[in-house]
């Protein structure tokens, strides 16, 4: 029997439902695990506090400034580090910016494709 353990109030307790996770439930913990993501040093929109909002150029100063007052107590990097580093955060900037616009015209060429696609599924249909 339950009671029977030797502890006070062991066999007492209910058993447990199970937990049935419902549309919205799901819908919940899909957004909490998308919407906490931030991309670094990254120029586009940046997901806070479930929220879109486009970085500005103000802010972003802030993050370098902050960033290199860290170098700065972690210890002082030599001159041809910083330059390379300078060099390389400005191949990295300029490499998302192609990026992103190779993948915004790729974008707009899907759109295209899918809305005609969709126009003559539409036309077939209304025959």
């Amino acid at each position: 029997m339950r009671g029977d353990s030797g502890s006070p109030g062991v066999g007492c307790r209910r058993p447990q439902r199970k937990r049935v996770k419902t549309k919205r439930a799901m819908e919940s913990m899909h957004q909490e695990n998308d919407t906490d993501w931030e991309e670094e040093n990254s120029f586009e929109r940046v997901l806070r506090s479930h929220k879109n909002r486009t970085a500005t150029a103000a802010e972003r100063a802030a993050e370098r400034a902050a960033e290199r007052a860290d170098e700065g107590i972690r210890g002082a990097e030599q001159p041809a580090d910083r330059d390379f580093n300078n060099k390389l955060d400005i191949i990295k900037a300029e490499v998302q910016m192609q990026f992103r616009k190779i993948m915004a015209e790729e974008l707009a060429k899907m759109t295209a494709q899918l809305t005609e696609e969709l126009s003559q599924a539409r036309e077939q249909l209304t025959r």
